[in-house]
Formats: C-alpha cells, sequence, structure tokens
C-alpha cells in the first residue's frame, strides 16, 4: 500500500516539477527568469529541509504519522486557486513539436550529469564518513543538512553570479562539483567535509536554475510543453539510477564523482545561451 501510494506521489511530481518552472517561461520576461528560477531552485532546496523535519517530528509520534508531512500541498492548491490564470498552455497552432529531444538534448544530458554527480553525494557521504572514522556520526546529518542550506543560498544567488559570470556561467556548477569531491576525496576528514559539501550545494544550488532558465529562455512560451518534462525526467532518472550505477562501477564513490564532474565540465561547451532578446521573439509569436 505504501510502495503503491509513493507511486503516486511520484507522478504528481513529474507533474508539478515541469509546470512549476515551465510557467516561469511562459509568464515572464528574461530579465525576471534567472532571479525566479534561482528562487524556484532555493524554495525546492529549503522545502525539502522542512519538510524532512517535520516528518521527523511526526516519525516521533507513530512511523504512519510521518506522511502527513504531504498535506503541505493543501497550501499549494490554495494558492494556485487564488493566484494561478486559469489559460491553457499549447505549442504553437496546438501542433505537436517534432524533434524536440534532439533540439534541447544539450539541456537534457546536462541535467542528467549535474543530477548523477550531485545525488553521489546523499547516497555515499554518511557511508563514506563511517568508513573514515574521523567525523563522529552524530554530526554527519548537520553537515548533510547545512550543505541543503547552501544550497539553497546558491538558488538565492544565481542571478548574481550569472549576471557576473555572464556565458562563463555555465562552467560554474561543474567546477565546483569537481573542487568539492576532490576536496572529499583528498582532503578527508573534518577539513574535507565542510569544504566538500559546501562547494557540492552551492553548485548544486546554481546549476539546476542554470540549465531550467537557460533552456526555458530557448524554448521560449512552449517550455512548459517541450523542454521541461523531459528535464523533470532527467533529473528523476538520474536520482533513480544513481544508486544502481554506482554498484556496479565500483567501491570509489568520490572518484566516479570527480570523473563524472570532469564529463559535465567538457559537456557544457555544447550549451548554447540564447541571445538577449531572442527569447521575446519566440514568446510573441
Amino acid at each position: 500500500m505504501v510502495l503503491f501510494f509513493r507511486a503516486l506521489v511520484g507522478v504528481g511530481v513529474g507533474i508539478i516539477m515541469p509546470m512549476s518552472t515551465g510557467l516561469i517561461s511562459f509568464y515572464y520576461t528574461r530579465d525576471k527568469q534567472d532571479r525566479l528560477m534561482g528562487y524556484s531552485s532555493a524554495m525546492n532546496q529549503m522545502g525539502g529541509v522542512i519538510a524532512t523535519l517535520i516528518s521527523g517530528m511526526l516519525a516521533g509520534i507513530s512511523w504512519r504519522a510521518s506522511f502527513l508531512v504531504y498535506l503541505m500541498g493543501l497550501l499549494c492548491i490554495v494558492l494556485c486557486v487564488i493566484f494561478l490564470p486559469n489559460e491553457k498552455i499549447s505549442t504553437q497552432g496546438g501542433k505537436k513539436e517534432k524533434g524536440v529531444f534532439m533540439k534541447y538534448y544539450a539541456f537534457v544530458i546536462a541535467m542528467f550529469l549535474l543530477m548523477f554527480t550531485f545525488f553521489i553525494y546523499p547516497s555515499t557521504f554518511a557511508i563514506e564518513t563511517a568508513k573514515e572514522g574521523i567525523i563522529p556520526m552524530q554530526y554527519v546529518a548537520m553537515i548533510m543538512a547545512a550543505m541543503d542550506l547552501v544550497a539553497f543560498l546558491g538558488g538565492l544567488a544565481f542571478a548574481k553570479v550569472k549576471k557576473y559570470m555572464g556565458m562563463k556561467t555555465k562552467y560554474v556548477a561543474p567546477v565546483l562539483f569537481l573542487g568539492g569531491y576532490l576536496s572529499l576525496l583528498l582532503l578527508g576528514g573534518w577539513r574535507g567535509a565542510i569544504i566538500g559539501s559546501a562547494l557540492i550545494g552551492f553548485a548544486n544550488g546554481l546549476g539546476i536554475p542554470f540549465i531550467m532558465s537557460t533552456a526555458g529562455q530557448s524554448a521560449g512560451r512552449a517550455a512548459a510543453t517541450t523542454v521541461m518534462p523531459m528535464l523533470s525526467m532527467a533529473l528523476y532518472f538520474a536520482q533513480f539510477t544513481t544508486p544502481m550505477i554506482l554498484s556496479v562501477i565500483g567501491n570509489t564513490p568520490y572518484l566516479i564523482a570527480s570523473c563524472s564532474a570532469a564529463l559535465f565540465i567538457a559537456w557544457s561547451c555544447l550549451i548554447k545561451i540564447p541571445e538577449a532578446g531572442k527569447e521575446a521573439v519566440i514568446q510573441e509569436k
């Protein structure tokens, strides 16, 4: 019964994720999209922290009570009913766009590489830290929670980072991932754990809104029905397959993550950032 309804939750998340980001591309111009995508990523990170905290408190009452955390969704329903316009979102002329994957494959694969690189951390950090035996296990959860907080700050800082770095923004997240995992691999101990976790968290907080906003600007107002669903699929497929891939490749997760980050850096060369004003023409059409 639990697995069945968890599957329904997964379906709901799979629908909400591309819609929530796609609507930003639909309703807002480029000068606002970067800031709002950063806020969206930050709220996702903070929502995870808050939901985990609440579910942990509820689990102290009963393991069944922990599922009451999903009642937070009622607030979203109320906000959508009150504020979200009742508009139909479709491709131009209602025609299904062909060759969507080939048009946006650079963003889709980049999202998979980003999430695969990131999810190696929550999948293995506690285990690897326990093997090292330097950091007491009661502090591991605190470090991981602090990483989520840093990811939250990364989302808030995304618009400013993009404004400062310009076209080079696409390399920021993969380089931070590489630095973070090399810190965990080479430094170790408290120093490696804190520096590595901070860099990985900030990379995740920056990387997601960058791919989402750049892909949304490339697709224009049709993003919610074209590229955003594929990005959502890549995100969750990476989350699902990361433990399986790690179990097959070997027992050196930080080295694998460093190689994945290096591959992510190389792949980022294929990502093209739309020129200013181009997406406005797409939306007018």
